[in-house]
């Protein structure tokens, strides 16, 4: 991934590996656990999926309106949810299914635009 001058990795969001167990069998999806994306810079969270053509995402953090997410019964038992970002003005999330840790990733982003913000 080609970043600006300036713009630097604050973490990466992983798919929980249940992903694979729940989708193993479909090789397209198997495919996309590991092609698949998100990356979250100090100024950028990006998205990133396809293989042979590309489709790239890219939400500077000043536009992120809320960040939310959601977890149901063995989502909360085995650590993986779903990741919720409400961005400009749309008033819909988009959501990014069988994230580990949806907790932390969603505190990780909210202190990348908090810091974003004070500079």
């Amino acid at each position: 991934m080609q970043l600006a001058q300036g713009e630097y990795i604050v973490g990466k969001v992983k798919k929980h590996w249940i992903f694979i167990l729940l989708y193993c069998w479909w090789i397209p999806n198997l495919i996309r656990y590991f092609v698949e994306e998100i990356v979250l810079t100090n100024r950028q969270f990006y998205v990133r999926t396809g293989i042979i053509s590309r489709h790239v995402t890219a939400i500077p953090l000043r536009k992120i309106n809320a960040v939310n997410y959601e977890q149901g019964f063995f989502g909360r038992i085995l650590g993986y949810g779903t990741l919720l970002v409400q961005a400009g003005a749309d008033f819909t999330f988009s959501g990014y299914h069988h994230i580990a840790n949806p907790e932390k990733t969603k505190t990780i982003i909210e202190q990348a635009i908090e810091a974003a913000e004070t500079k």
